[in-house]
C-alpha cells in the first residue's frame, strides 16, 4: 500500500489578483514499508539543526521572520542546508513519487464553471488526485497486484473539513463518462493536524517547491526533486507527473 500526502503552496488569489500566478496542489506517494525509515530522518535532520516545531516551505525564506517561525535562530544557509537535509529523505528514495498540479490563476477565473475560491481548490484538487491514482494504475502493472493507495490531507477547520470531505466522496464515488475511476483508495480521505504528520510537512514542502518554480522562475528546488516527479519515458513530467490547469 502507499501513503499518498496531498497538501497545496500558498493561497488562492481573489480574482483579478496579480500577486500569486499559479497556486499549487501537491502529492507524495510514499511506499507503507519506507514511511517508518523517512520519518525518523525527517525527525533526525530536524534535532541536528535544533528545530522544534512544524516545517513549513515559508519558513526557509530569509525575510521570513513570523513569530510561529521555528527556524529563527539559523542562518539563511543553515535553512538550506536543513531544507536539503529533509528533502534528501525523498530524493534518495526512487520508490518516493511526486505529482502535481499548478493552476494558472488568470485563465482558472475565466471559466464559467469557476465562481469561487472553493471551486479553484477542487478543480486543481481533482486534477493532482487522478494523477495519483494513475500512479497506483501503472504500478499494478508493473507489480501484477492491485495496488492502493490511503489519502491523508492536512485537516482546516470543521466546516471546511466537511465540506472537502464531501467533495472527494463525490469524484472518487461517482460513477461518469467524465471522471476518472477512482478504484484504487483506500477507504476516504484521512485528515490530520499538519504539525503531527510528517508527510504533510514534507509535501508542503513539495509544493512550495514546485509553486516557488513557477511564480518566481527559480527551478533550482524543483530541480531537486525533478528526478521523483511521476514521468513518461519519452515525454517527461508534464502532464504526466506535473499538470497545467486550465490547459
Amino acid at each position: 500500500m502507499y501513503l499518498c500526502f496531498i497538501d497545496e503552496s500558498g493561497h488562492i488569489p481573489s480574482k483579478g489578483s496579480p500577486k500569486v500566478r499559479y497556486f499549487v496542489i501537491a502529492a507524495l506517494i510514499i511506499p507503507e514499508s519506507q514511511w517508518q525509515e523517512i520519518s525518523r530522518e525527517f525527525e533526525a535532520a530536524k534535532r541536528r539543526f535544533k528545530v522544534e516545531g512544524e516545517i513549513k516551505w515559508q519558513f526557509f525564506g530569509p525575510d521570513n521572520t513570523s513569530k510561529g517561525n521555528c527556524l529563527l535562530h539559523l542562518s539563511f544557509d543553515e535553512r538550506s542546508k536543513l531544507r536539503n537535509q529533509l528533502l534528501a529523505s525523498i530524493t534518495k528514495r526512487k520508490s518516493c513519487r511526486i505529482v502535481a498540479t499548478k493552476s494558472e490563476m488568470a485563465k482558472a477565473w475565466q471559466q464559467g464553471y469557476i465562481k469561487s475560491k472553493m471551486d479553484v481548490y477542487h478543480y486543481t484538487y481533482k486534477q493532482t488526485l487522478e494523477r495519483v491514482n494513475y500512479f497506483l494504475q501503472d504500478m499494478s502493472k508493473v507489480t501484477g497486484d492491485f495496488q492502493r493507495g490511503l489519502v491523508v490531507c492536512d485537516h482546516r477547520g470543521k466546516d471546511d473539513d466537511r465540506a472537502f470531505r464531501d467533495y472527494h466522496a463525490v469524484i472518487t464515488e461517482k460513477e461518469s463518462a467524465y471522471t476518472s475511476r477512482f478504484e484504487h483508495f483506500v477507504e476516504r480521505v484521512m485528515l490530520t493536524e499538519s504539525h503531527h504528520s510528517v508527510g504533510i510537512q514534507l509535501v508542503d514542502l513539495c509544493a512550495g517547491a514546485i509553486g516557488h518554480a513557477f511564480n518566481h522562475d527559480k527551478m533550482s528546488w524543483i530541480d531537486t526533486l525533478r528526478p521523483n516527479i511521476r514521468a513518461h519515458p519519452q515525454k517527461g513530467i508534464d502532464g504526466f507527473g506535473l499538470v497545467h490547469w486550465p490547459k
